[in-house]
């Protein structure tokens, strides 16, 4: 219908936020499905957010560029931990997505039908293909530009922290 984009467009020009969760709740809800599951698509990207977590903050593997520094220096910047876990084990990633997964606010918005599950799910993949453009991998830098704008299109709060990784991937290549 026309009527649900003007409806969609309006609220959005309202509450100043982008169109792009509305119109996936739309979609989600014109499938038929009882009002009850509105809330699948936020406990969905809560869980791919938490599996996504466990990516970011596993070491690098040896090579001239890392997230943790130069040389593939395998340092954790997120959880500094015992050298042990640091060669081999990457018990730090499964550590972080445990305490993101238990975390009060990501459980509190995974159950809401709100953009912040997405936004936490934008986040951590922009941090890993960032990561992942940093190494040298050439299908990282169209996705970052796709993640770029989804993410614009999903929560204006995004544009900083894509900021801030253009700046941080400005330096690692010089």
């Amino acid at each position: 219908h026309a009527d649900w984009w003007t409806t969609v467009v309006g609220r959005t020009g309202a509450d100043l936020a982008p169109p792009l969760y509305p119109v996936l709740l739309h979609a989600w809800s014109a499938l038929g499905i009882a009002d009850a599951f509105v809330r699948v698509p936020s406990v969905v990207f809560g869980v791919l957010a938490v599996a996504v977590m466990s990516r970011l903050t596993r070491p690098s593997p040896p090579g001239p560029l890392s997230l943790y520094g130069r040389g593939g220096n395998k340092m954790c910047v997120l959880l500094p931990l015992s050298r042990h876990w640091q060669r081999g084990l990457r018990g730090e990633g499964w550590l972080a997505a445990l305490i993101f997964a238990v975390a009060p606010t990501q459980v509190y918005h995974a159950q809401q039908a709100n953009v912040y599950a997405l936004v936490a799910l934008l986040s951590a993949l922009l941090f890993v293909t960032a990561q992942r453009a940093a190494r040298g991998e050439r299908w990282a830098w169209p996705a970052l530009a796709v993640l770029a704008v989804v993410s614009a299109y999903t929560y204006y709060g995004l544009a900083f922290l894509f900021a801030g990784l253009a700046a941080w991937l400005a330096t690692v290549a010089l």
